[in-house]
């Protein structure tokens, strides 16, 4: 009996972690209403088509719905989420687009006559190349140029019988009418509360992890206590949500950058309690004062108010330690400081500015990317040939596949590549298996449609492979539920798809490849300039040092993003593994750890200045700012690690005499060493990654 409550418990245990886990996915849902809007908007498209055509004789319902259907999906997809005035501006622009190319497919086949679908599939090439060509613009004209490339596929279907003619401009416009309705007009999630739901998930995440890491098995083992990835993908979430506030409203609560530090301060502990001895372990767990610190400060995370107890006191018997567990004593200390002081819901949350518009005067047509229309162009065009003589049924699923996965990377190609190919044969299994067992079933079958929706958004940005299962699945089911295709057109589509994504990938590789390896050279260089610059910066304002902060954050995040195509170049394989995933955080936090460092030295100089310092103190942080110096240009110039041997023990050697002047300024002592530490870490690092430093380091020599 007692035995089947223990397991009941355990299910419900892990029932709650898996909703837990389904809600911090998409925290805020700013992914699932995106979603649901598709959804609705494609719904109401396909029932005001189907309205339509009872006054339409001349082309078909399902025509209507789908020439209706698809343009209003292209605006809702390829618009990410922003602001209310932009989404609306985007929706219209990439209408207009639609419209545009849809209207010249109708003039085309009505001029072109019996020749038609050649006329048609030699102006697709020609679409996929400007549409291409686009990707240089950047912004709005690069999404737009996937749309020019696809959108032309409507022609094609719909040209062989019961042509839809001015039919299909028209049911564009419809379309992005419907769209602008639904995600535009007929609800949307207030940004601020949005903000404090993704807020109250990071908050809840953080205070979870504290205590699993501090009170877990009552600290007799180190213990993970939780996700770092976790932590940073609803960062992620919290920072776009920040840039939906209205900077007129005036809204209290955790700021993205306060969320960095206060997961930074989570990963101090974290460390520390991993490099405690057992009896330092042990006198943790026998600590009253330091498991009710723990308490109070996981409430004042969770909810961002009460009050911590002082973070000293629990502290003041660590004499009887050993000196390397009094080291990691005062670093924990020191990050409860942090947690207690960055929890506070008292800090305003402004909305993030726009990126500054390209102020560039190079001609546009200069800024074309033609490389990148080059390969288009060939791979659309080697794709229809293969097609063609193999006489596949449905060539247009080729091209289309060439269409997705091919980008101005080589290594973001690569990835796309597999992920579709993997996540479309998952799909199409899928499809197989549910058909027989819902065939007689065909309103659960299209219920299963509908509702593969809104996960479809839910999942492409961070899970691709996922995302193209959904779709593949989505599109079997439908068809052969709308259309009655045999199941062996299935199988037809997984070919299809693998020839277009061989096809591709063969003249991204070989046509003009657009490698990283220079790319990386110039952004490593450029950051870590800037870290050095941010480091040696004299004392700013606080506005000058966030904007200054800001910049480094979004250069780590460049670097990072093209350090992951490099390695996919390389090893394709890398794409799959998470083998580079700790350099590549190290990488984003080095900033972070740089500002904590500029922060403890003037810390700990603005204490001791208020009493008698230790005549060490000074000589010591003198010496460390040089050893980082010293570190970031031996990086940059392609040395060796530079070494200063007795810098780690004199700073040791000075903890009891800064000790005795207040526990404050030694707690502030010790995180000046952890974070200098952690700096030099993430460059050593970057020498240690045999990739990135044939990438880099060779480079630079």
């Amino acid at each position: 009996m007692q035995e089947g409550a223990i397991a009941n418990m355990a299910m419900l245990q892990q029932a709650g972690r898996i909703v837990t886990g389904v809600l911090r996915y998409d925290p805020g849902a700013i992914r699932l209403v995106r979603g649901v809007d598709l959804m609705l908007t494609i719904l109401a498209a396909v029932a005001l088509a189907v309205w339509l055509g009872r006054f339409v004789t001349s082309v078909p319902a399902f025509t209507l719905a789908v020439v209706t259907a698809f343009p209003a999906a292209f605006c809702i997809l390829f618009t990410p989420v922003s602001t209310c005035r932009q989404e609306a501006a985007d929706i219209v622009r990439l209408g207009l687009i639609i419209t545009t190319v849809s209207a010249t497919g109708a003039l085309a086949v009505n001029l072109s006559g019996s020749s038609a679908p050649i006329v048609l599939q030699v102006l697709w090439i020609v679409a996929i190349t400007f549409g291409f060509a686009l990707d240089g613009l950047g912004g709005l004209w690069q999404r737009g140029g996937r749309v020019v490339a696809m959108s032309w596929l409507l022609v094609i279907l719909f040209s062989q019988s019961h042509a839809p003619g001015m039919w299909l401009p028209a049911m564009a416009v419809v379309g992005t009418a419907v769209a602008i309705c639904i995600r535009i007009l007929l609800w949307r999630p207030s940004p601020e509360r949005t903000y404090q739901r993704i807020e109250k998930v990071f908050r809840q995440a953080v205070a979870e992890q504290l205590e699993g890491i501090t009170l877990g098995a009552e600290t007799s083992a180190p213990v993970n206590g939780g996700s770092s990835a976790e932590l940073a993908a609803i960062r992620t979430e919290l920072r776009l949500s920040a840039g939906l506030l209205d900077r007129k409203t005036a809204i209290q609560g955790l700021p993205p950058e306060s969320a960095v530090m206060l997961q930074l301060a989570l990963e101090v502990v974290r460390d520390a309690v991993s490099q405690l001895s057992p009896d330092g372990r042990a006198w943790l767990s026998c600590n009253p004062g330091f498991r009710e610190t723990v308490l109070l400060l996981r409430d004042r995370i969770a909810y961002g108010t009460g009050s911590a107890a002082s973070d000293e006191d629990w502290t003041q018997n660590a004499g009887t330690l050993s000196r390397d567990d009094r080291f990691q004593v005062f670093r924990i200390a020191q990050a409860f400081r942090r947690l207690s002081l960055l929890s506070s819901k008292c800090a305003p949350v402004a909305a993030h500015a726009a990126g500054a518009p390209d102020k560039t005067t190079e001609r546009f047509w200069r800024r074309l990317s033609w490389r990148f229309a080059l390969q288009a162009a060939v791979a659309a065009s080697v794709g229809y040939a293969v097609a063609a003589h193999f006489d596949l049924s449905h060539a247009y699923w080729v091209t289309l596949t060439i269409i997705i996965i091919l980008t101005n990377s080589l290594g973001v190609t690569i990835r796309k590549t597999v992920q579709r190919t993997i996540g479309t044969a998952a799909g199409v299994l899928i499809a197989l298996t549910v058909d027989p067992l819902l065939s007689g079933y065909p309103d659960i079958r299209l219920t299963l449609v509908v509702l593969s929706i809104p996960a479809i958004l839910v999942f492409v940005d961070r899970n691709y492979a996922t995302a193209v299962g959904i779709i593949s699945f989505m599109v079997m089911v439908g068809l052969q539920t709308l259309e009655h295709f045999p199941l062996v057109e299935f199988w037809v589509r997984l070919y299809d798809t693998m020839i277009g994504a061989a096809v591709g990938l063969a003249v991204a590789w070989l046509l003009f490849p657009g490698r990283t390896g220079q790319s990386i050279h110039d952004l490593t260089t450029s950051y870590l300039a800037s870290c050095v610059e941010f480091l040696t910066a004299p004392d700013r304002s606080e506005g000058e040092e966030r904007v200054a902060y800001a910049r480094l954050n979004e250069a780590a995040s460049r670097l990072v993003s093209t350090a992951g195509s490099y390695r996919t170049e390389q090893a394709p394989w890398s794409s799959f593994s998470n083998a580079s995933n700790g350099l590549d955080v190290m990488v984003v936090v080095m900033a972070d750890y740089i500002v904590l460092y500029r922060e403890a030295r003037a810390t700990v100089l603005g204490e001791a200045g208020e009493r008698q310092p230790d005549p060490a103190i000074v000589p010591i942080i003198t010496r460390m700012d040089n050893r980082l110096r010293a570190e970031f240009e031996a990086v940059l110039e392609g040395r060796e690690k530079q070494t200063d041997p007795a810098l780690v023990e004199d700073w040791m050697a000075a903890m009891p005499e800064t000790a005795s002047a207040g526990t404050g300024i030694m707690v502030d002592w010790v995180a000046m060493l952890y974070y200098a530490r952690k700096v030099v870490q993430c460059l050593d690092g970057l020498r240690q990654d045999g990739m990135w430093n044939g990438a880099v380091i060779n480079a630079l020599r």
